[in-house]
């Protein structure tokens, strides 16, 4: 599999915003029906490191996840991909209508005390290999 076109584009989110009941609509590329993606925190999502190879080098190649370097003294505490300070994970998604298969990729942390929140990096939809 690999990624194919960008539905939705990247945003910050407090975790108050999904505690409260938040969620990420949008438009499924197939029928154009609405869709809504809500994340739990700390529950949601699956380390990038599980998506099959050809998948995770799309991410990496576009920029949507980056390589953690071990470099970096203050983050080893974190998975081999990254994104702002905190592990890359994704979901997969399917239209409620179509079953057009998509992928959300975000990651959640507190970054800082009292600071904590949702990188979301986007949906795209995903085109068989």
């Amino acid at each position: 599999m690999r990624i194919n076109k960008q539905i939705v584009g990247s945003t910050d989110f407090s975790f108050q915003y999904f505690l409260k009941g938040g969620f990420i609509g949008y438009n499924c590329p197939g029928c154009s029906s609405e869709n809504k993606f809500s994340i739990k925190i700390y529950q949601s999502g699956v380390p990038i490191e599980n998506l099959e190879p050809e998948l995770i080098d799309d991410l990496v190649s576009n920029n949507i996840v980056n390589l953690n370097s071990e470099s970096s003294k203050r983050d080893t505490h974190l998975s081999g991909y990254v994104l702002w300070r905190m592990d890359a994970k994704y979901e997969e998604l399917k239209c409620d209508n179509c079953s057009v298969k998509m992928i959300a990729v975000f990651g959640m942390a507190e970054i800082q005390p009292s600071r904590e929140y949702v990188q979301f990096k986007g949906i795209w939809s995903l085109e068989s290999s």
